[in-house]
């Protein structure tokens, strides 16, 4: 399992369906935040197109950059609640 997560094939392996796309989304970046997805790399490990990726986002009212941001944010704001360490580390 290890091993796939590494080399990215665990994705939809690790994302039941029963999700909403924007919570698979979510799920897939939470893996790693700081890579620097795009949305082609997102539509591969969720095994579909960039198009459709794109388009049932957007009946979300989402796209896979808030959907980035977001947790990249709840992340960073995390760390700091988490931390004892001064910002500037």
């Amino acid at each position: 399992m290890l091993a796939l997560l590494h080399d990215g094939a665990a994705g939809p392996l690790l994302i039941e369906r029963r999700y909403t796309l924007t919570e698979q989304v979510r799920q897939l970046i939470m893996l790693s935040p700081a890579k620097l997805w795009t949305a082609q790399e997102i539509a591969r490990r969720l095994a579909m197109g960039t198009s459709t990726l794109r388009r049932r986002l957007q009946r979300e009212s989402q796209s896979y950059r808030q959907i980035i941001e977001e947790v990249r944010m709840s992340c960073a704001l995390s760390q700091l609640q988490s931390t004892t360490l001064p910002i500037a580390k």
